[in-house]
């Protein structure tokens, strides 16, 4: 009697449909039921939305850190401040970091955005920019103290050290060599800083996608590098998981490409949550991890 059971057990299971028995069988049966009611995966527990924000597909990365209509908005608020290709140039030489005359007019157009102090005026001479725009040059530029003592002693004013760099900064934005030094934090030494405190290739792409204005995974190497060299703290940890980053840093990826808070408050809408600051912060955390959002 048990094994006509069997048999007609066997019969029936072979007789359901392929597409139907796959279907079943493709159902995720690793599912609890918490104290609360509420499901929750057994086996392979998802991310909480809490941190990530709604699933977003990685197939879907995203083609540029920095947001169209940010781009734009901050390019129309540099020109018509009256700054143009020259300006550009000049603060592409003051930034450094491989920074672009392109990419200056995106971070000085941001600045101008948000109220903040553009340190050149438009269309300024370089020998009348302020000491302190002058001394960050010197510095942005990879020189240092001993790289002003030197130049103090070749310009016969040995003493006049803060002099020098002042003298110094203002050659470099004028795109002149400077005497008989070399620059103290020349590209391969910032290069050789990052890699020796154990961040790798993908690495510069999060820092990259962190500090926007169309940075390149080199050129975040290079900035990297410098804040290394010079003992400043740095956004991110070696080979750091982005969605663990500190909301400080997933708030300055937010708004480096282009987003704001009108953003912010469509996004809180689209993710049903009301906490603005931490849909910031979530959006942050998909920018470094390379993915889009669903707003523009």
């Amino acid at each position: 009697m048990q094994d006509t059971q069997r048999r007609s057990r066997s019969c029936a299971f072979r007789n359901i449909p392929k597409p139907f028995l796959f279907t079943v069988m493709a159902i995720p049966t690793a599912i609890t039921v918490s104290a609360s009611g509420i499901p929750a995966a057994a086996a392979h527990p998802v991310r909480s939305t809490s941190l990530a924000g709604p699933v977003a597909a990685p197939s879907a990365p995203a083609a540029s850190p920095l947001s169209a209509r940010g781009s734009k908005a901050w390019l129309k608020a540099y020109f018509r401040a009256g700054y143009n290709y020259n300006d550009a140039a000049l603060m592409s030489r003051l930034w450094s970091n491989s920074t672009t005359p392109y990419s200056a007019k995106l971070r000085a157009g941001s600045m101008l955005v948000s109220g903040d102090t553009v340190p050149v005026r438009p269309n300024q001479n370089v020998w009348r920019v302020s000491d302190d725009t002058a001394r960050e040059a010197f510095y942005s530029n990879g020189y240092g103290y001993r790289d002003a003592v030197t130049l103090a002693r070749a310009w016969k004013r040995p003493r006049d050290v803060a002099g020098a760099k002042t003298k110094a900064g203002r050659l470099v934005l004028a795109g002149r060599p400077l005497p008989g030094v070399a620059a103290s934090q020349a590209p391969s030494a910032r290069l050789k800083a990052f890699f020796r405190a154990g961040y790798n290739y993908n690495d510069a792409v999060v820092l990259s996608r962190l500090w926007g204005f169309e940075s390149t995974p080199y050129s975040a190497k290079l900035r990297a590098g410098e804040k290394l060299l010079a003992r400043e703290a740095m956004p991110l940890r070696p080979r750091q998981n982005v969605w663990r980053t500190s909301d400080e840093t997933a708030l300055e990826a937010f708004f480096n490409n282009g987003y704001d808070y009108k953003d912010a408050e469509k996004l809180a809408g689209l993710w049903s949550d009301d906490d603005t600051s931490g849909v910031k912060a979530t959006a942050g955390r998909k920018l470094l991890a390379g993915l889009r959002l669903p707003v523009r």
